[in-house]
């Protein structure tokens, strides 16, 4: 199945023809809604309206009182207390029911029913308060109508330049960080930064303003489809002096940075593109670097069952690759209130990179580059099978293939403690913490859990993650022993003591 949306179906034997191509020309091209769940394809009226009071993200944040600090808001050792809030988003809250679609590829019988936002866990974060507040993502993309109901009163940080009006850009920005009474994208907080692939000189200079802005993510949803990951590729795109200072402010970047690029939109494809599995020809851009496939899951509460790519996989990207779901209704350039049904690894780019702003507000002492290993580390990779082990962190392996990378993007499990939780001792050592440091019971009954139900203890990751619990977590009861075990002990303790019992 050709599953081609967007500029990589371009046929251009140019790489600069290839990137003057207009990716509003063939957005949409080769897909049919038969149907919607809650809203309507295509341009004109989106999706629904709102369901009312209270399912406005960034109103409801400003209602409630977060004054305990960050720790107290947003970190969770487990989500049973917000399920309620999540289900309430997932199943009764239109702009997030608009994502639930069925639709199939013109000239093909095969049906595809999915619902991206829960299938990446994204209403999990919304339902704890995270929007990626404070967060800048750079988008470079082509197409923005900034004017849309779905970016309005966000900040926009626009180039020196007049942006080409139409759709492309306009839906990558939406299911990033749109909000709408139609649809909420995964980070309706976050600011955005835009910029245009049109030429090497704006590649260099989106990039460097991303550096400037210390974004946490820079989006790419384009990509040059006839060049492959070789070094005669490389060379090709890199070879001349404007591709060298495209180069140069790429390194620049991802010193600190994420690059997220769209994997090319062609599912039979047997090799890489250069952009997606650059870091295979420079590896020093491999810590700042996350390739995106596009595949349609089945899925239930807990995992994803199995998934359907319709993209290219990850191929020579398959260490930094990660997997979503880049089915939308989305903004459409057609007018300020157009929404249109999409589909294609340009949509599922964004929504990783959404997710680093998600997680650059929860956990503000992570740098960008131990949230894009944060994301690998908990992505769902129990649906496939495996080719090899990546370890991401000294004593974490994950594992991965060609196909899917590293798997699924799931925010839940990004939220929550990977791997060993220490708590950091006044001796400085670091204890694990996934089992009691205290033991209460006999003549102390309940005092100790009760006592250090008071205070808060930071616990600690094994990605450098910091968690607030209740101190009572660590405290654990001790068993009463049967009257005949107490005796035993007596009898062989060597006590005098005629008082135990």
């Amino acid at each position: 199945m050709n599953s081609s949306i967007y500029d990589r179906n371009i046929s251009d034997k140019s790489v600069r023809r290839l990137k003057r191509a207009r990716l509003s020309h063939v957005l949409l091209a080769t897909v049919l809604v038969t149907s919607l769940t809650g809203c309507k394809s295509g341009g004109g009226g989106g999706g629904g309206g709102g369901s009312g009071g209270g399912d406005n993200v960034l109103d409801a944040l400003a209602e409630q009182d977060f004054s305990g600090g960050v720790l107290s808001s947003y970190f969770v050792k487990s989500f049973a207390a917000f399920e309620d809030a999540a289900t309430r988003l997932r199943e009764n809250t239109a702009r997030y029911t608009v994502q639930k679609s069925t639709w199939r590829f013109k000239g093909t019988e095969d049906y595809f029913s999915n619902y991206p936002i829960a299938s990446a866990r994204i209403e999990y974060a919304h339902a704890v308060g995270l929007t990626g507040k404070g967060q800048t993502v750079s988008i470079v993309d082509l197409g923005f109508l900034t004017t849309h109901e779905a970016l309005a009163g966000k900040t926009l940080y626009e180039p020196g330049y007049a942006l080409e009006p139409g759709s492309h850009g306009t839906a990558v920005a939406s299911v990033l960080a749109g909000l709408s009474s139609n649809m909420i994208g995964v980070a309706p907080g976050a600011n955005l930064a835009l910029g245009e692939f049109v030429t090497d000189e704006k590649l260099a200079a989106a990039t460097r303003e991303a550096t400037r802005l210390k974004a946490v993510a820079q989006n790419n949803s384009w990509g040059y489809p006839t060049v492959g990951a070789t070094s005669e590729g490389f060379k090709q795109v890199f070879g001349s002096k404007s591709g060298a200072e495209y180069l140069s402010a790429l390194d620049g970047y991802t010193r600190n940075g994420v690059v997220v690029f769209a994997v090319i939109n062609e599912e039979p494809r047997t090799g890489a593109s250069l952009m997606e599995a650059l870091p295979a020809l420079r590896p020093s851009l491999e810590s700042g670097w996350l390739a995106v496939v596009n595949a349609v899951p089945k899925f239930d509460e807990d995992r994803i069952l199995s998934a359907t790519r319709i993209s290219a996989g990850c191929l020579e990207a398959a260490k930094w690759c990660l997997t979503a779901d880049g089915s939308w209704t989305a903004a459409s350039g057609a007018s300020a209130t157009s929404y249109e049904f999409v589909t294609g690894s340009s949509f599922a780019a964004p929504q990783v990179s959404g997710a680093l702003a998600l997680l650059g507000e929860a956990f503000p002492n992570l740098t960008p580059h131990d949230l894009r290993i944060r994301l690998l580390a908990s992505a769902d990779n129990n649906f496939y099978q495996h080719d090899a082990q990546q370890e991401l962190v000294p004593g974490f392996r994950h594992g991965y293939n060609q196909e899917f990378g590293h798997g699924f993007l799931n925010l839940r499990a990004a939220l929550l403690p990977i791997g060993t939780p220490t708590v950091q001792m006044e001796s400085g050592d670091a204890v694990e913490s996934d089992r009691p440091l205290l033991v209460s019971g006999g003549t102390s009954g309940d005092a100790m859990a009760v006592s250090m139900a008071q205070h808060k203890v930071l616990v600690t990751d094994s990605f450098a993650g910091d968690f607030l619990v209740g101190g009572e977590t660590l405290v654990g009861a001790m068993a009463a022993a049967p009257l005949m075990e107490h005796r035993i002990l007596f009898a062989t303790s060597g006590s005098l003591n005629p008082n135990y019992s």
